[in-house]
This record gives structure tokens, C-alpha cells and sequence, in this order.
């Protein structure tokens, strides 16, 4: 995997707009995430701006292993300053348009909420920023 990402780095300090990129998923004030896919596998390989800042989100990934609906830490790397987690399914819900916006089922708004009560209980506090929610009616 290492050089998978090695050369998506290259890719990106290469790259005028990096987010231009077909890889390019999305970004956030601490870093920029892209599509790898490792053996037939999708994954979220997340660049952070720093060190520190990749080793401050490594402690909530590790914490959140196994709570289902999240982020799960596949890898790390300190030296490239990425996080590697497996891709979740779904949609950004900002990027939902108002026409195809869903109809959230009962029983999804109870997963969601399940879902944070379930982190808190594990010492993680979530940011509840909109574009950190993915929707995915199959699931």
C-alpha cells in the first residue's frame, strides 16, 4: 500500500489543482482526502496539513473501531502525514439535490443518533458539520 500512496502524493504535489483529480474526495480545514483502491478495495486516504494533526486524528480512529457507521483506521503513515480508513458508502448530504432529497426513514434518524451516542460513550466527540455526514438509503 505504501506505494500506492506514495505515488497519489506524487500525483497531487504534481498537480496544479489537486483537486481537480479523479481521486480527489473532499476536503476539510485540516486536510484532503482521495480514492485509493487497493486489491479490489475502495479506501479514503486522507492527507492532513500536519504531523501532529495526523497523529491527533489517528486516537479517534482507533477508538471508533468497530462502532459501526463510521470511519474505520485501516493504516497510517506519520512519515506521509495520511490516515488510510476503508470508504464509507453514500452521498456528502450537502451534495444531495433538493429534488432527489430522501425521505430519512425513522429508522435511519435512530442510526445516526445511535451512532453518536455510541462514540460519545467511547471519549469521541464528533465534528456535526453537514458535510461530515454521508447518507446512504441502502444501509
Amino acid at each position: 500500500m505504501s506505494d500506492i500512496i506514495t505515488t497519489l502524493k506524487q500525483k497531487i504535489e504534481n498537480t496544479e489543482n489537486p483537486k481537480l483529480l479523479l481521486e480527489y474526495l473532499g476536503s476539510g480545514s485540516n486536510g484532503s482526502a482521495y480514492l485509493i483502491e487497493v486489491e479490489g478495495v475502495k479506501y479514503a486516504a486522507k492527507f492532513s496539513k500536519s504531523v501532529a494533526q495526523t497523529n491527533f486524528e489517528i486516537k479517534p480512529l482507533r477508538k471508533a473501531r468497530g462502532i459501526k457507521h463510521t470511519a474505520q483506521l485501516e493504516a497510517y503513515s506519520l512519515e506521509e502525514g495520511c490516515v488510510i480508513m476503508e470508504l464509507l458508502p453514500g452521498t456528502d448530504v450537502t451534495q444531495l439535490s433538493y429534488i432527489k432529497e430522501p425521505n430519512y426513514s425513522d429508522d435511519h434518524i435512530n442510526q445516526l443518533i445511535n451512532t453518536v451516542v455510541e462514540l460519545y460513550a467511547n471519549g469521541i466527540t464528533i465534528d456535526p458539520k453537514p458535510s461530515n455526514f454521508m447518507y446512504d438509503p441502502q444501509t
